[in-house]
């Protein structure tokens, strides 16, 4: 018996002295994107595209079990994705959204299958092992996308989306001294003397290189608050 298809999905393609790209499988054919191995964002862009090009939803009876999840997350990364501050974000969470709910329709969408996903993707099932917050955010994902669907008239009544207990509120923020401290390392600048009654640095000095990429990357990181997954990403200027 023939294998069941996977659909069309990303491949990092490694290649010997030349650099890693990202390529479409789809069955037998695959497809180049024209990203790099660090341009997930643009090969993710690239894989919406191709699969709009490919498939065309039936969206004439609206009802949730003719209607694809699939469908449902490609035409909410598409016509509404790119308005959000942060579309990349959005790119993040359909890759698991796609390998747990992709086979699905939306009248499959209940308690039992959003439970099964966030028990999953905490087990690293679908991608890395993740904590309950960065699940309840995917899931959040996917409720706006039907939402955005059944606002469109692309589905013919709501589809309720269940979460994961949240995760305890976080009490212990990085405070300013710290993550000044936390630069200065990356730039190689370390305390070399301290005071002895308030036992804070009183002399500073450099005991390494610098790495300039990554006192940058903390920085993007304190000022937008973006995931390192997104930051590490972009095209730094």
């Amino acid at each position: 018996m023939p294998r069941k298809s996977k659909g069309p999905r990303l491949y990092l393609r490694e290649r010997r002295s030349r650099e890693a790209v990202y390529v479409i499988l789809d069955g037998k054919n695959e497809v180049g994107t024209g990203c790099s191995g660090d341009n997930r964002s643009g090969a993710e862009k690239a894989l919406a595209d191709y699969t709009g090009k490919k498939h065309r939803p039936a969206w004439l009876s609206g009802h949730p079990s003719e209607i694809a999840v699939a469908d449902v997350l490609a035409f909410y990364g598409k016509q509404y994705a790119p308005s959000l501050e942060h579309p990349e974000l959005v790119g993040y969470h359909l890759t698991p959204l796609l390998k747990h709910f992709g086979g699905m329709s939306c009248w499959e969408v209940n308690g039992e299958t959003c439970r099964s996903y966030a028990t999953r993707r905490m087990a690293g099932e679908v991608g890395r092992a993740v904590k309950s917050g960065t699940a309840r955010r995917e899931l959040g994902t996917l409720n706006a996308a039907l939402q955005f669907a059944y606002t469109e008239r692309k589905l013919s009544q709501p589809i309720p989306v269940t979460y994961p207990d949240a995760s305890p509120a976080r009490t212990r923020w990085l405070m300013r001294s710290e993550a000044a401290t936390l630069i200065a390392g990356a730039l190689g600048i370390a305390a070399v003397a301290y005071d002895i009654k308030s036992r804070k640095p009183s002399k500073w000095g450099r005991l390494h290189q610098p790495s300039y990429h990554v006192a940058r990357f903390i920085l993007i990181g304190l000022y937008t608050g973006t995931r390192h997954e997104a930051n590490l990403s972009m095209r730094w200027a």
